[in-house]
Parts: C-alpha cells; structure tokens; sequence
C-alpha cells in the first residue's frame, strides 16, 4: 500500500550534521550466488532494529485473473507469526505493494537473533484450505472499508492517471474468490525465490554480523529458473479497472519519474509546503525508482485552488521539509530499512546520497514549475 509522507518533522532536522552521520554508519551490501541481496547498516545513536524482508513481485507479476492472490498470501504468511512475534516483544507490520511485499519487524537490538528466526519462518510452505482463504477474503473486505480518504483518493489516482495498467494491490475479490490452496501454496514458493529476496536491516546492528547470520539460509533458496514456472492460473477475467471510490473532498495526482529526480522531488516539496500550509491536506507517495504517484489529498473540495494560492514563501519553505525529510529517513531504522529495501527490490542502487545531492538544485523555479505541473495533474472529486 502507498504511505503516507509525515509532514510533522522538526524542522530543526536539516543539514547540520550530516558528514558526522554519516562517518558514524556502517554500510554493508551483498548479493549472493542465487540473487538475494542482504542491506545492514548500523546508524548512529539507534536506540532499536528494523528487520525487512522484501518479496519482488518480479516472475510473479499479477494478472487479473490473479489480482489479489498476493495480498491474501501476504496476509497468511504474516497471520503464522503473530504469536511468535508476541511472545518475543517484536512488532511485525506487513504490505503488499504494486511492485513488492514486505515484512517489517521492529524490536530491540537483543532481539534480532528473534527477528531473524521471524524472517526464516516466512519461508516456511503454507497449509491452507478453502475456508481458511474465504475467511481472509471477508477480512480484507473490511480492511479496504477502513481506509482513510487520502488512500481512497490515492487509489483512484492509480487507476486513472496509469489507466488501469498498474494493478492495485488490494486487489479483486472476484479474482481471489478463484484462488485455491494449492495454487497460492505454489506462488508462495515461486515468490520466494533467492532473486526476488531483499533482507534490509537498519539500526543498532553490527552489518557483518547481520550477514554472517542469514548468509547461509538465504543463500540455500532456489532461484526462479530453478522453480516450476508453470502458469499460476487458467482462469478467465476481465480487467478490473477501479472506480472512484467514494470519499469527501478532492485530490491531484501527478506522475513522478524515479526519487532520484530533480523534478520528482521538487513536486514533492511542493506536497509538503502544500501540507504545511493547509493542514487538512495530506500528501501520499512510495519512494521508488520508477514512473510512480504523487497524490495531494484533501477533505476540502477546492485543492486546485489551496495549491495553486501558495505563495513563493510558502514554497520555499517546502525545500527545508523536504531536507527534513530525507534527513529523517537516514535516522530511522524503520524508513530506511524501507527506503533501501524497496528500492534494492526494484533493481535499483539508489543511495539516500545519492538522493540528497538531486534535491539539492531546487529552488524557487523549479518548485514554481513543480506546482504547476501539479495543478495540470488529474484531480479528482469526492462525493458523500
């Protein structure tokens, strides 16, 4: 699913220390024989660990015949771990997004030895039945009727700025009513596959023993040639484009090219100066290094005009949320667990620095141009 970007940073989080933050992290980054890749980096003054395994989706792309299957795995894997993450003081969160799925545990640094057997259980094959996956379909249904407005709005964004091509990741539940045991059982296996597999581990670790300690295990999983790549569905379904779904208020979506991007991150300044301006609205966007969304939503009908009334003060003050923002990530074991994790999962070797020193260029041009194009985005109107 899409986060939502906190816009309540001190904004005391700029540029000050960052050499020093920087020499005080160990980074440690290895790809193994079978393509699973292992992060661990150690950051300064970590009070906590954050372990994240991350699935690709890639070899197990969805179709809508299959739109969905993902999520109910998603949920089943990490439904298995709930009395053991209990039982070891480990929060476990889990999301399945367009393009991969992750398991996040979140702990002391005495238990990562803990939360490491947590990552080892998920590759465990699940045993289900039909009634099983028909009691997690009715608990998805639920789950997509608490959604807020942003993530509504942020959906229909999706479908309509990327015309359906760019499968949600809730999914249908026509489609994962067609869903059997067997055949999740066996995507299950195809998606963890070494190639799909990123272990990202941040906080107060040791880099090299993180990897001593997984090396082995992750390093003993086939990859995707190894693996029976028969197709995962014969059945027949209609695409599912999704409608706009019912919220009060409007919201703009507008594509943003990889985070690396000047003009990426001048568009999502422009979301924070626009949020810090107008409290009610609320921006929502993955990090990624690919084509994605940027999606500024509010409870209010008239975020054309509460955008296009920020005055140049006011953007410029979205470059100091924006360094605040990135600075944030690097000192969070959560959100750079994530921002590694996800963007190691796409292929790609985007560094925090690396992303920093594109912010950098912008100024009150480019954000004046980044709101515009904002604005020339697709908005969309909620009903009650």
């Amino acid at each position: 699913m899409e986060r939502v970007i906190s816009t309540k940073l001190p904004l005391c989080i700029l540029v000050g220390c960052l050499t020093a933050a920087c020499q005080a992290q160990v980074r440690v980054l290895e790809r193994l024989p079978n393509g699973a890749q292992i992060y661990a980096e150690r950051i300064a003054d970590a009070k906590a660990i954050s372990v994240q395994l991350w699935i690709s989706d890639r070899g197990t792309e969805e179709a809508p015949a299959t739109n969905g299957w993902r999520h109910l795995i998603e949920h089943f894997m990490a439904k298995r771990l709930d009395l053991f993450t209990d039982e070891n003081g480990i929060f476990l969160g889990a999301e399945t997004g367009r393009q991969a799925m992750a398991f996040k545990f979140e702990a002391a640094p005495e238990k990562l030895s803990f939360c490491l057997e947590g990552v080892r259980r998920l590759f465990n094959p699940m045993t289900l039945t039909t009634g099983d996956i028909e009691r997690e379909i009715h608990l998805i249904r639920h789950e997509e009727a608490g959604l807020g407005a942003a993530r509504r709005f942020s959906r229909a964004g999706w479908s309509q700025v990327f015309s359906g091509s760019r499968p949600d990741p809730v999914g249908s539940f026509d489609s994962m009513a067609t869903a059997t045991p067997a055949v999740l059982t066996k995507l299950q296996q195809r998606m963890l596959a070494g190639d799909n597999i990123v272990l990202s581990v941040c906080g107060a670790v040791e880099p090299r023993t993180v990897v001593q300690a997984i090396r082995p295990f992750l390093a003993s999983q086939l990859t995707s040639s190894e693996l029976d790549s028969s197709p995962q569905s014969t059945a027949n379904s209609a695409s599912t484009a999704l409608a706009t779904p019912q919220a009060v208020g409007s919201a703009l979506s507008v594509k943003l090219e990889g985070v690396d991007r000047g003009s990426s991150l001048a568009r999502i300044a422009v979301g924070f100066a626009a949020a810090q301006a107008n409290p009610g609205i609320t921006p929502i966007y993955t990090v990624s290094s690919h084509e994605s969304l940027l999606t500024l939503a509010s409870l209010s009908p008239d975020i054309a005009s509460q955008v296009s009334g920020l005055s140049d003060r006011q953007l410029v003050r979205g470059i100091s949320l924006l360094s605040g923002w990135l600075e944030g990530i690097g000192k969070s074991p959560s959100r750079l667990a994530s921002f590694r994790g996800n963007l190691l999962s796409e292929g790609s070797g985007l560094s925090l620095d690396m992303v920093k020193q594109a912010a950098q260029p912008i100024g009150l041009l480019e954000l004046i141009k980044a709101k515009q194009e904002i604005l020339a985005g697709r908005l969309l109107e909620g009903f009650r």
